[in-house]
């Protein structure tokens, strides 16, 4: 009796999930699939397209405004901001696990006050000084623009990863011979 009890309620909770995940999943699913109707084409009520194309995705991809210069800005900006904060947040970040003093505790406080001062704040001073270095409008001044949330956020995340390593691990890392 137990099995059939559990099997019932088992097969309740799958059925809430999946009403859950369609409900959740339909929009992007209709929104795909009425990206292949024409230009023009869209359909007012909640039905499929009645003719089907590729020439909204030729377009996007290939037309004029096409989307792979973009593309690549984004790649080239989120790699340089990935880049920038390891090499800044790793070495800071082993600091402040392997060395306690004083002014590491009140510097690593500091990484967590940046990390917790809301956007807007800093938007206003952030952008004259853009505007001040010549770099409003460029990749790396997106860069560095981004860099004030990934820092402190790298250097608390790895800070914790640091710590749980033994302090003799580095020494592993040695050659021996």
């Amino acid at each position: 009796m137990k099995s059939k009890k559990r099997a019932a309620v088992l097969l309740a909770i799958g059925a809430l999930v999946f009403l859950v995940v369609a409900w959740s999943l339909f929009p992007l699913i209709y929104l795909w699939i009425i990206s292949f109707a024409g230009m023009g084409a869209l359909p007012a009520k909640l039905e499929l397209p009645k003719r089907l194309t590729l020439g909204n995705w030729q377009e996007v991809l290939y037309g004029k405004d096409n989307l792979w210069p973009y593309m690549l800005n984004s790649v080239i900006v989120a790699g340089t901001t990935v880049v920038m904060t390891l090499l800044i947040a790793l070495p800071a970040a082993y600091s402040f696990s392997r060395y306690k003093t004083r002014v590491t505790s009140t510097l690593f406080t500091s990484f967590l006050f940046f990390r917790m001062m809301p956007w807007i704040s800093i938007a206003i001073p952030l952008f004259f000084m853009m505007k001040e270095y010549g770099l409003l409008g460029t990749r790396i001044g997106l860069s560095l623009a981004y860099l004030i949330y990934t820092i402190p956020f790298s250097v608390w995340l790895m800070k914790g990863y640091f710590d749980m390593l033994a302090p003799d691990s580095h020494i592993s890392a040695y050659p021996h011979g």
